[in-house]
């Protein structure tokens, strides 16, 4: 999975996070989170 790969998650993550019903939010943000700290970890100069 690359930067691009990456990226393109977080944003659906964030979508669906946007129209998730409140029982699936906490699912959401724990994936959204989980993306973006692979993004810091696999290309710090880049997040």
């Amino acid at each position: 999975m690359d930067r691009s790969d990456l990226l393109g998650a977080v944003r659906r993550a964030e979508e669906a996070l946007r129209s998730a019903p409140p029982n699936q939010c906490a699912k959401w943000t724990k994936r959204l989170t989980a993306l973006k700290f692979r993004l810091m970890q696999n290309h710090p100069d880049k997040a």
